[in-house]
């Protein structure tokens, strides 16, 4: 046999290494697996039912030992379907075929009970089991029924066989067999090579695809770790500037300040852009609906791009309609990156004429609405043949024209995800050198259908308030402040201390209790997380004694602020849910709902009016002031805080501005670090992850009340995963959390000692 097997040009020699090798490779793996599976159940299948109906004709024709043969095949057939079904082993299959085609098939040949077919087995039965169980077992089976016809027909024992054989087949050519064995040799041979050729290739195929996805997942992460490691140093340097901005009285040193802000806020705006993209292309970018004011969301889009365009000397022509509802529920904070990517690129694109901004009600029903945005502009537009283009990552259009304009090249590229994410999708018209149109369709729930009414009214209400500051002032208004953490506590006092209210404070779910059955309050704000007893068992004991007054309203305090979150507080019986860290317009928010309008009344940030409360004593006496010289000492130590890349505006603000206060802060979270790591150590040795997740949920809260943003988010990780009993992943991050709270603190430490 001189016959050669070609593959992919190489050739293959029979019988050589390289065809053994192909020979003895299973290619039953994968899908072909679960084929095989499926084939050779249908075989064992078929096996048992032709043994059980052989086997009842021969027992009806009484032909003896041919029965017994004929009921051995029906249980080889249903051993091969409870082998390669229920035991899942292709062996059962193997032995069962090769049984029947040597075993039974002999016994056949010799004793003529075939009937003079067993021509049709040299290739039928070969192929089937090249086919379902393996080239090499098929090719064997094969040179075996040549061998054994070889030894009966063509040797001195076929005068003994003839009397059970027609003359057509006793007097077929010896070559004829060889045929046979041949065809099978290279039909299965060539089917067996060109199977694992195949294999071969989409292996490699996958480990290239696994290489790319690993490549770009590398990719993400390096471009989210490096915008995350750049945004820390940008933000020391526009923390810095922002103190330069606020103490310069040189106009040329205020004019480079200026400058700085700007430079360092397109800046800041273009590695936040690269970030949110390597989120989206990473999975880690969530789409998270709640409730929020429409006509704030789009005086927030117009205020933030109506300089820009005027800068350019661009007319802005906004279009709301004004049919369309005050309250949505949705996400805000995507739906406003999305308008905010096609306003800015509107008008980086246009040197001359118009961006319009259109907002207009598509239909409703029921809760839903379906919104129309559109951003049109009079700018260079797209050629048709980029238009493909638009939606690449890292793409610029017309490069040599548009040199000049900065840009990563990321916008409409996330703008399409995110898209895609809600529900959507981006249509884009565009003529070269007239302009450009980005519109898309959204669906948000309607909270409140009141008409947002005419949007430049409303527009210049807001700009009063604003510029206004208003707040409410309510001396005589009686707050219980509830919670465990002594820091959160002094942060909502000194908050409250700008209303005129002095809060009795709490710090145990039963300290609340007896509080309360001894005193009337018109606010209880009530932590959730807290140990022992949390705020929902709390507030059950306080309804079942009937301890909570008509009048008083009890507000859950949590940093749980997900999605859900108020219906889950309102659903365990609070009045409403305040998170942490508190922001000072939500706290005015639930002032002025849960206050009785007799003790509230508005004051005037600009009022000369001294207020009330500037002459009450609201610490403690055995609390001590932080050592803190002056306001110039105060601004050089939040200069230094912002070069470590503690994001001080943020802290400032969970403050209520308050330099001082937020050092006081500062201290006491360093000196509450020995005793929370502490327990945090022995919850985790205790596999103790209840307490673990309440405590690691309070370093969640108090890390971000002072501007450290990544252990908030780490402690917010290693919360999610306590809660849902994941003690490997706590066990696994501990560690670094450990150490960056660590770290954390001697920073803290030595600038304020400094």
């Amino acid at each position: 046999m001189s016959e050669q097997i070609k593959e992919n040009n190489k050739v293959i020699p029979l019988f050589s290494k390289d065809y053994n090798r192909y020979m003895n490779t299973d290619i039953f793996v994968g899908a072909r697996r679960d084929r095989n599976i499926r084939a050779s159940t249908t075989l064992g299948i078929s096996v048992f039912i032709g043994g059980i109906v052989m086997t009842v004709f021969n027992i009806l024709s009484n032909r003896g030992p041919v029965t017994l043969t004929t009921a051995l095949i029906a249980l080889i057939g249903l051993f091969m379907v409870f082998e390669i079904r229920y035991r899942n082993r292709r062996k059962g299959v193997v032995y069962g075929v090769m049984f029947i085609g040597l075993g039974i098939f002999t016994f056949y040949s010799v004793t003529g009970a075939n009937d003079g077919f067993a021509i049709l087995w040299t290739l039928l039965v070969p192929m089937a089991v090249c086919f379902l169980i393996g080239a090499k077992y098929g090719i064997i089976l094969s040179f075996y029924y040549e061998i054994l016809f070889i030894v009966l027909f063509y040797t001195p024992i076929r005068e003994y066989m003839s009397p059970y054989y027609n003359d057509t087949f006793m007097n077929r050519y010896p070559v004829l067999y060889f045929i046979d064995a041949f065809i099978v040799l290279i039909t299965m041979s060539s089917y067996q090579i060109s199977t694992v050729t195949q294999m071969e290739y989409e292996q490699k195929l996958q480990e290239a695809m696994n290489d790319a996805i690993a490549a770009d997942k590398a990719k993400s992460r390096f471009l989210a770790q490096m915008s995350h490691e750049i945004r820390t140093p940008i933000n020391a340097v526009l923390g810095m500037n922002e103190m330069i901005l606020r103490e310069a009285t040189d106009p040329s040193v205020r004019g480079y300040a200026d400058d700085i802000q700007i430079a360092g806020k397109n800046l800041l705006s273009i590695i936040n852009t690269i970030l949110d993209f390597s989120k989206i292309e990473d999975g880690k970018m969530e789409i998270e609906p709640a409730e929020y004011d429409f006509p704030s969301v789009l005086n927030n889009l117009i205020n933030s791009v109506a300089d820009m365009a005027k800068g350019k000397n661009l007319e802005l022509k906004v279009d709301i309609d004004p049919g369309l509802p005050v309250t949505l529920f949705g996400d805000d904070l995507r739906f406003s990156q999305v308008i905010m990517n096609l306003l800015t690129n509107a008008i980086k694109y246009t040197e001359e004429g118009s961006v319009s901004f259109t907002v207009r009600e598509a239909s409703r029903s029921g809760k839903e609405i379906y919104i129309d945005v559109d951003v049109s502009d009079t700018g260079i537009g797209i050629r048709q043949e980029d238009m493909s283009k638009l939606f690449e990552s890292f793409g610029r259009l017309d490069e040599k024209r548009n040199r000049g304009i900065e840009g990563t090249g990321l916008g409409i590229a996330i703008v399409t995800k995110l898209l895609e994410m809600m529900g959507s999708r981006l249509d884009v018209k565009s003529e070269y050198g007239k302009g450009s149109s980005f519109s898309f369709r959204i669906k948000q729930e309607i909270v409140n259908d009141a008409p947002v009414g005419k949007y430049t009214e409303r527009f210049e209400k807001t700009v009063r308030q604003e510029v206004s500051h208003d707040y409410i002032y309510a001396p005589s208004a009686r707050v219980l402040v509830v919670d465990d953490n002594e820091m959160n506590c002094k942060v909502l006092r000194n908050l409250l201390k700008q209303n005129g209210i002095v809060p009795d404070f709490a710090f145990s779910g039963r300290e609340c209790i007896d509080k309360l059955s001894v005193k009337f309050y018109h606010i209880v704000f009530l932590d959730h997380m807290m140990p022992k007893m949390d705020g929902i068992e709390t507030l059950k004991i306080l309804k079942e004694k009937k301890l909570i007054a008509d009048g008083t309203s009890v507000i859950a305090l949590t940093a749980n602020a997900v999605v859900g979150a108020k219906e889950f507080y309102l659903e365990a019986g609070f009045d409403d849910y305040l998170s942490k860290p508190i922001e000072t317009e939500h706290l005015e928010s639930m002032l002025s709902e849960y206050l009785p309008e007799n003790l509230t009344h508005l004051r005037s940030s600009d009022s000369q009016e001294k207020p009330e409360e500037e002459i009450l004593e609201f610490a403690p006496a055995e609390e001590k002031a932080v050592n803190t010289s002056d306001g110039e000492n105060n601004d050089v130590i939040l200069a230094k805080l912002a070069l470590e890349g503690i994001d001080v505006k943020s802290g400032l603000g969970y403050c209520g501005g308050d330099k001082d206060f937020y050092i006081e802060m500062l201290t006491e979270y360093i000196s509450s670090y020995e005793a929370r790591i502490s327990d945090l150590n022995a919850f985790l040795a205790a596999h103790n992850m209840k307490d673990y997740e309440t405590l690691v949920h309070s370093l969640k809260s108090t890390s971000k009340t002072i501007g450290a943003g990544e252990l908030s988010d780490l402690a917010l990780e290693l919360e999610k995963a306590s809660k849902g009993g994941d003690e490997s992943f706590v066990s696994g991050h501990h560690g670094k959390l450990s150490e960056d709270y660590k770290n954390l603190i001697c920073t803290l430490k030595s600038v304020l000692k400094a």
